[in-house]
């Protein structure tokens, strides 16, 4: 049993808190020492690996990550239709044990892809990682979120114990978990992208890309909206309340951000003329294999308002190659996405639960909101989108 006694729910939530954060201070410190921590780079040694041997690390996490996300699916359904909160040992039931299994796999993989990338400095009698993983920042970035998502697992029990299932998907240890779960199938995408030559045309690289990218959206979903979407009653009241509470633009507002931000980064990695748009499709793909399985198994699947997919066109029609302010250029594609994204939310939002009072003060807010949104995360996204891709760009020769 995880838990012994029985403790009052003050001391459970100290005993969560301090549980979580000693693992975003173990991951934080990680990623300090790993990427910014000042080293002294040798410059006679270089970890180079086959692109078979990325592309097969990309793949197997790739794959698990989305088997995490058709676990994270099946735990949703499982807590709606059986109205409990696993506790205890049962806090092992089978959709957990999906879960922390795609962690170990991705984990483990990752663990063996270091060893290889630091062997040339072992052999060398330098046994700093840093030097290797800097070469090959992903690898790195898999372990750390792999090994998140297990060291997190206690503190997320505690959290459940105090709150239950109404923990709801915005709680600290659900947030970590996904950040770190979105992490991966990002990871995987740049590691195909390492492995892809300027002149080689579209390829299976491409679609397998915009695979795992939507994945990454549909896991930042599971934090964002994933409350909304959830059909039925909840374990308790609690959670129910707690939603009830939010602003009613919040779903639609921070559904068109996410969305936005990954079809922006989508696109900027492909440079396909139709890349936001081939970026949402993908991800309802990604979402509708998930359904699937859930359907399969017996489970409840969440609601699916498909209201991102107009924004996305429009994204991608604008002509903005005369348009020379940045500025203004964002400012066109903000009004356009959420434009083309706020014309479907009336065919949509009636789907989701406890939306249908959407006013016409909801629908204002939302747009005035929205815009302002856009034009940060638009600039946030072409930078991230930068580094990513200023993290390929060095060509790896097969070896």
């Amino acid at each position: 049993m995880l838990f012994q006694t029985v403790q009052t729910g003050e001391s459970l939530f100290w005993q969560g808190l301090v549980f979580t954060g000693l693992a975003l201070a173990l991951t934080l410190s990680a990623i300090w020492y790993l990427y910014l921590s000042p080293i002294k780079q040798p410059s006679n040694i270089k970890a180079e690996i086959s692109d078979r041997f990325i592309i097969t690390i990309a793949l197997i996490t790739g794959i698990s990550s989305i088997i995490r996300l058709l676990g994270a699916h099946w735990d949703t359904s499982e807590h709606v239709i059986q109205g409990v909160v696993p506790g205890g040992s049962d806090f092992l039931w089978p959709p957990h044990l999906m879960l922390y299994t795609s962690f170990v796999i991705s984990f483990i993989v990752a663990l063996y892809a270091t060893l290889r990338i630091t062997a040339p400095y072992r052999r060398k009698r330098i046994f700093d990682p840093r030097p290797a993983i800097r070469d090959y920042p992903y690898i790195g970035a898999i372990v750390i979120a792999a090994l998140y998502g297990w060291i997190s697992v206690p503190g997320d029990a505690i959290w459940h114990e105090i709150y239950g299932f109404d923990l709801t998907a915005w709680s600290p240890p659900h947030v970590m978990l996904m950040i770190a779960s979105a992490t991966e199938p990002l990871c995987a995408a740049g590691l195909l992208m390492m492995t892809r030559r300027k002149s080689s045309g579209v390829n299976w690289r491409d679609v397998v890309v915009l695979i795992f990218l939507g994945a990454a959206l549909q896991m930042f979903n599971i934090i964002g909206v994933l409350d909304w979407e959830i059909p039925g009653g909840r374990a308790s009241e609690i959670g129910s309340r707690m939603v009830d509470a939010r602003a009613t633009w919040l779903y639609p507002v921070i559904s068109a951000g996410i969305t936005l931000f990954v079809i922006n980064f989508a696109k900027r990695l492909n440079g396909f003329r139709w890349g936001a748009t081939l970026a949402v499709l993908f991800s309802y793909g990604v979402r509708l294999v998930s359904m699937g399985f859930v359907t399969l198994l017996g489970g409840v699947t969440l609601k699916f308002p498909l209201i991102a997919l107009l924004g996305a066109l429009l994204f991608d029609l604008l002509p903005l190659e005369k348009v020379a302010s940045p500025f203004v250029r964002t400012l066109i594609q903000s009004l356009a996405y959420i434009t083309g994204f706020m014309l479907l939310v009336p065919l949509g939002i009636g789907s989701v639960q406890k939306l249908y009072g959407f006013t016409t003060v909801d629908y204002t807010l939302t747009v005035l909101i929205g815009v302002a949104a856009s034009l940060i995360i638009l600039p946030f996204s072409r930078a991230a989108a930068g580094w990513f891709l200023r993290q390929v760009e060095p060509v790896r020769t097969a070896s």
